[in-house]
């Protein structure tokens, strides 16, 4: 599920991994009268997390994220899980993850920290409260903090060529089989005189 804010310049996307609906519904649309343009999109399963930021099975088409919003405490896959295939992948590790869950664990903070969270807060209760923590979050991390550039993957490039250029693409697709059969049949002569030489 996508949400829109007010459009200002390119907005960014933000991930929100959230299993609680109600919390989801509140956090999404507080963040649509964020005077920072922004896209929430809300996935509520650490599996949905993965597939998301690695952008494959139903969610090939989504955005690379700027910004992550983690529960810690999901079904499945754990929030701790996620952040840790995150921050351990080189292309991934930048993409700032900020821990929100309703534990005020101390044992939870500090795994947070440990795995590399660049924040962990405490969930609000009421809805006033989760108003005021997105205004609060608004200014701080959409307004005065400088996220880094987002990484185009080989698969966004090839995403966008095959949805742009579709003839292209599949230039691009007979090439590379060319090139591997090209390969394999290098590898198998290679092989076949190395074998001749010892006859």
């Amino acid at each position: 599920m996508s949400w829109t804010s007010s459009s200002l310049e390119e907005a960014l996307d933000i991930l929100l991994v959230e299993p609680n609906p109600g919390d989801a519904r509140l956090f999404a649309e507080s963040f649509t009268d964020a005077t920072i343009a922004c896209n929430t999109h809300t996935v509520s399963t650490g599996e949905d997390a993965l597939d998301f930021i690695h952008q494959r099975n139903e969610y090939t088409k989504s955005p690379s994220p700027d910004l992550v919003l983690l529960d810690f405490h999901l079904p499945g896959v754990s929030g701790e899980d996620v952040l840790s295939a995150i921050k351990s992948e080189p292309t991934l590790r930048r993409i700032p993850v900020i821990v929100l869950t309703s534990s005020d664990a101390e044992e939870d903070i500090a795994r947070s920290y440990d795995l590399h969270a660049n924040a962990y807060i405490q969930k609000p209760v009421s809805p006033d409260e989760f108003v005021d923590l997105v205004h609060s979050f608004e200014n701080f991390w959409l307004t005065f903090v400088r996220l880094p550039k987002r990484t185009v993957s080989s698969s966004d490039i090839h995403r966008l060529s095959a949805t742009e250029h579709p003839e292209t693409a599949n230039a691009t697709e007979s090439e590379t089989e060319r090139q591997s059969d090209y390969l394999e049949s290098g590898t198998k002569s290679e092989s076949a005189s190395k074998s001749n030489s010892r006859d």
